[in-house]
């Protein structure tokens, strides 16, 4: 099998069609006829890169409202900074009087059922006597 690419004068990239080949030039730029089918690119266009998020532990970025060409980083629940770097622990202070609260009311209703219990055991027993 013969492979017409390889006697091809392509400039940048030979493609191989049914009946022979094609060259083929990079985004943004057209063959030139007068140059016999090669590609004018001695410098081509830069390609736009994609946004690269900077935001960390789970943050998003996302447009600012005062500049639409500035990115901004909404951050998770227990992060802060202008890159959600910074760990604060809400949840945990929100739970922390819950916490206390949970563990006291018990021991608040025991002691109060013990100390009812004794003055009613101790104005009976005084009442009998």
């Amino acid at each position: 099998m013969v492979n017409p690419c390889q006697s091809a004068s392509c400039s940048h990239q030979c493609l191989l069609i049914p009946g022979g080949y094609q060259c083929s030039c990079p985004d943004g730029t057209a063959p030139v006829l007068s140059l016999n089918g090669k590609c004018n690119a001695a410098f081509e266009q830069e390609k736009n890169h994609p946004y690269r998020c900077l935001c960390r532990n789970g943050g998003s970025c996302i447009v600012s409202e005062q500049d639409s060409t500035k990115k901004i980083c909404k951050c998770l629940e227990n992060y802060e900074g202008s890159h959600c770097e910074e760990f604060i622990p809400r949840s945990i202070i929100s739970n922390a009087s819950s916490t206390w609260i949970s563990i006291m009311l018990p021991i608040f209703i025991i002691l109060f059922t013990f100390v009812t219990a004794f003055v009613i055991y101790t104005f009976f027993k005084r009442r009998n006597l």
